[in-house]
């Protein structure tokens, strides 16, 4: 009989992509493995529990919880294994409520538990072996609702070359920027469809998808299935000679809308705050280059960032991507977060040292969209989630960070009769009230 592996994982919307990958190597191995996405914040987890060995994939914020559990299967014989970001940034911390900790890709560390060569505690990982083509199969039968996804989800590059002060990177760089093999990916791609003819779309996880115009070019020369990417807008801004020839073999390699970062439209803050330089130009430039070539956008922005005026500067940045979308056609959808200051990073020392935050992570949230954990009163923090809440809905209405500035310092309650009255008003009729 094999031995088993149990992968948890918190539950996501998206594929779980990293265990995926990790199922491949141990079954390799051959070992059973099985992948569970569970919630943490729900009770202990009692299923299953007589795997050989249980592995959690771990981030800031369902740490604590995790924790509890790790204890929970160690005090009833079972071996815990960590990895993920939590992991690889805080591995004594971890140490302290697993047997063995990975630090960065677990690829090989895994091969090593497996076969109980590893020669210590914390194992590093090898940031030069390619990614295994993931074991989908398995995760798929057991969770049939991913497998019908229209959605799927791949990897074309590991890591990312930048230190945003908000991002573990500005910590220390585990996690270099690598290209994977162009003919990996159209593998991987061929098992995905044979395995769910569902699949219309694949959206890239990469950073920075794109960023090597060499690599783009022999990808754009074998690629033909429809995706979504995710980059940054520096790679795009046409002033540029390299970001038109980027674009155009985007276009050619089947992309049909990127996601690019915003975070805010303060330019100070986001240069001397965030650690990212580009200009609100470049945002109206690429938007408009773009719009004409018929790609989608959608943007990200953190709300709630350390400023003396939080909810000004979001109202800001919620006018920036109206602006955008009335001059250039884009973005499709505005997507909000509200800011969390992780422990190490360059932004949650300026947060301690400013007074927006005392605290460890003990307080961080699960996700992206929950309230602010800084040092604002509880108003604003309550207005601050409305607007993160119903962001992407007002950044498709004409004017619609007027609606919300009425809505966010007025009546956040009726949101609907705002709009229609806008709508009416300011819009159909051009009167000013």
């Amino acid at each position: 009989m094999n031995k088993s592996l149990l992968l948890l994982c918190q539950e996501a919307k998206v594929e779980p992509l990293g265990l995926m990958h990790l199922a491949a190597v141990s079954e390799d191995e051959g070992w059973d493995t099985t992948i569970k996405p569970v919630d943490f914040n729900e009770g202990f987890y009692s299923e299953d529990v007589a795997s050989d060995i249980i592995g959690f994939s771990l981030y800031t914020g369902i740490h604590k919880r995790a924790y509890q559990w790790m204890g929970r299967l160690r005090e009833i014989g079972r071996r815990v294994i960590v990895g993920g970001p939590h992991a690889s940034y805080f591995p004594k911390e971890c140490a302290e409520h697993a047997d063995v900790v990975v630090v960065g890709r677990g690829q090989e560390p895994l091969r090593q538990i497996l076969s109980g060569n590893m020669k210590s505690k914390i194992i590093c990982g090898n940031n030069t072996e390619p990614l295994s083509i993931p074991s989908r199969k398995g995760f798929y039968a057991n969770y049939p609702d991913y497998k019908a996804s229209p959605i799927k989800s791949m990897m074309a590059s590991l890591g990312c070359p930048y230190k945003c002060s908000y991002c573990y990177n500005s910590m220390k760089r585990i996690f270099p920027h690598r290209s994977r093999d162009v003919g990996d990916l159209l593998v991987e791609l061929e098992q995905l469809e044979n395995l769910s003819q569902e699949t219309q779309l694949i959206y890239f996880q990469d950073d920075v998808f794109g960023m090597d115009l060499t690599w783009l070019q022999e990808f754009a020369e074998r690629w033909s299935f429809p995706y979504h990417a995710q980059t940054r807008i520096e790679f795009l801004d046409p002033q540029k000679e390299s970001a038109r020839k980027r674009i155009a073999l985007l276009k050619k390699s089947g992309c049909t809308g990127l996601t690019v970062a915003i975070e805010t439209a303060n330019e100070t803050v986001r240069k001397d705050v965030l650690g990212r330089t580009m200009t609100n130009e470049a945002f109206f430039r690429a938007f408009d280059w773009l719009s004409m070539r018929n790609f989608k956008v959608r943007t990200e922005q953190m709300l709630g960032l350390p400023t003396p005026d939080p909810l000004e500067t979001d109202l800001d940045t919620l006018k920036m991507n109206v602006e955008l979308r009335r001059e250039t056609g884009l973005p499709t959808m505005a997507w909000a977060s509200v800011f969390v200051p992780y422990k190490g990073t360059e932004i949650w020392r300026y947060c301690k040292e400013h007074g927006y935050y005392n605290g460890e992570n003990d307080d961080a949230p699960a996700s992206f969209f929950e309230k602010s954990v800084l040092n604002f009163s509880d108003d604003c923090k309550d207005r601050m989630k409305w607007l993160a809440d119903n962001f992407h809905l007002l950044a498709l209405i004409p004017n619609g960070h007027k609606v919300a500035r009425q809505a966010v310092y007025n009546d956040m309650k009726d949101l609907a009769s705002l709009t229609k009255y806008h709508l009416y008003d300011s819009e159909l009729y051009g009167v000013k009230k």
